[in-house]
């Protein structure tokens, strides 16, 4: 099974390897229990294109720290995750959706700008007037470890394009920083210009209660860059994401030291970019479908077959099972165990039949539905699809569909490997996010091929339609195009 990089497949897998049940769109609506639940809220909740089942998850997030839950929030766009009103001031916490490279290479990924390191905040910083949780409790040994227990500060959790985390007091459940950036990072804004990242800019913080504001055990982490949890950087060679995964989840099943709950949270409802994910075990079910079937090689047991059966026949032979048959002088018992060997050669016969057969599947899995697959009574096009459905390879029809697309826009018959000068009307909220999306599905049409399973084209198409629709909107178009009527440059 190929795992898409930007997936969250392996931080599923995890949560249901931890004993973890989803809970469902319909469970959700009907929620009357908050104290065993764990609330993840991974990516841009504003993502979800169908605002007839839209999340609000900060209602949610409300109502499970009021009544001793846990929450994870992750994100890399603006989104508000706290705020207090208390006698001296309001406070609030926010994660600001602004790009942050890291100029200095050693405080980085493999030398990645867009990937720095986290830096963990164990004491206090004075940059900040504040102090980190204690580093006996869960949520202070996260990232800083705790020698007494064996575990090990992890100084090489990597993010991939983090936004900024605000605060303008800590107090309740984001009263403790929990990691910073490096230094020499700055933020770049949408236009390109560069400024240097504040020193009081952070990458976690979190809080547990109960506390001042909140009498109940909940548990709170939020983290200003969702992509530390998503495949790509939890299987990342020489990374420190998979072992913090490992930690959050169990910071978030076990009620903390000062909670009056003794039993793990159960339930989880994964919210990933605006929707409600049901499923945990899709990795779990997916290996145990790709499990080979039992193959038995006919041809290689060939000679003990004719052995077996030649050495039946001489039996059969020294013992003149024949005529005792036909003179009646055999008694009853011997018959039936001749009977017996007989069944059993035939059991065995039928047994090797079976094994050789089920090597030859002849159940194809409906193809998934391709826009521009063709259509019509089954022939060699049809078969062509299902083979590469059975093949889990998508490539050549969706890199078909691509290039019909970018065809219509006016390309011409041999575009080279990047596309024309995009322009990108200024109602985009996002350019850099719209121009990476064109680069890719150019990419995937005109570049080398590639392997796109249908997990991996059950997310693109999405994005693909969101592109099609954009570009008809006049919200981009190639400079080879005329500007389409209304657009904005």
């Amino acid at each position: 099974m190929a795992v898409p990089a930007s997936g969250t497949e392996v931080l599923r897998a995890l949560l249901d390897r931890a004993g973890l049940k989803p809970v469902t769109r319909d469970e959700y609506s009907r929620l009357v229990r908050y104290d065993d639940l764990i609330v993840i809220v991974l990516g841009d909740p504003e993502a979800e294109m169908n605002r007839l089942v839209r999340v609000q998850p900060q209602l949610i997030i409300e109502r499970v720290l009021a009544n001793g839950g846990a929450v994870l929030v992750a994100a890399d766009t603006d989104m508000a995750i706290g705020f207090s009103l208390r006698p001296q001031g309001q406070a609030s916490a926010a994660i600001i959706g602004i790009r942050v490279e890291c100029l200095n290479a050693k405080a980085t990924l493999d030398d990645r700008r867009t990937c720095p390191l986290i830096v963990p905040i164990s004491r206090q910083d004075p940059r900040l007037g504040v102090f980190a949780p204690d580093p006996t409790t869960a949520l202070g040994k996260l990232f800083t470890g705790d020698e007494q227990s064996g575990m090990r500060p992890l100084r090489r959790v990597a993010t991939n394009h983090p936004a900024v985390l605000q605060v303008t007091d800590f107090t309740g459940h984001f009263r403790f920083p929990l990691a910073r950036f490096p230094r020499g990072c700055v933020m770049i804004r949408d236009d390109g210009q560069q400024f240097l990242l504040p020193e009081n800019a952070l990458l976690a913080v979190g809080g547990y209660g109960p506390d001042e504001d909140n009498p109940s055990g909940y548990n709170y982490l939020a983290v200003a860059d969702h992509s530390i949890f998503i495949n790509q950087m939890l299987l990342e060679p020489n990374t420190d994401n998979l072992e913090l995964t490992y930690r959050v989840i169990d910071y978030l099943r076990k009620p903390n030291v000062l909670s009056t709950k003794d039993s793990m949270r159960k339930r989880c409802l994964f919210i990933e970019n605006g929707r409600i994910v049901e499923r945990f075990d899709e990795l779990r079910q997916a290996f145990k479908q790709e499990l080979p079937l039992p193959q038995v090689n006919l041809w290689a047991i060939q000679d003990k077959l004719v052995d077996l059966g030649n050495a039946i026949l001489d039996d059969v032979q020294s013992r003149d099972v024949p005529n005792k048959l036909v003179i009646g002088s055999m008694g009853l018992p011997s018959i039936l165990r001749f009977i017996l060997v007989l069944l059993t050669i035939y059991a065995v016969w039928f047994i090797l039949r079976r094994l050789f057969v089920s090597r030859k599947p002849t159940d194809i899995p409906p193809a998934p539905n391709v826009p521009g697959a063709v259509s019509g009574p089954p022939g060699v096009f049809d078969r062509r699809q299902r083979e590469l459905v059975r093949r889990n390879n998508l490539y050549e029809p969706v890199r078909d569909l691509l290039r019909e697309f970018f065809t219509s826009l006016g390309i011409g018959p041999k575009p080279g490997p990047h596309h024309p000068k995009l322009v990108i009307s200024t109602e985009v909220r996002k350019p850099e996010s719209l121009r990476k999306a064109v680069e890719d599905f150019w990419n995937l049409a005109f570049g080398p091929p590639q392997i796109v399973p249908v997990t991996r084209w059950r997310e693109l198409e999405p994005y693909f339609e969101r592109l099609q629709h954009a570009h008809a909107d006049g919200l981009w178009w190639f400079e080879t195009e005329q500007a389409p009527a209304g657009s904005k440059e």
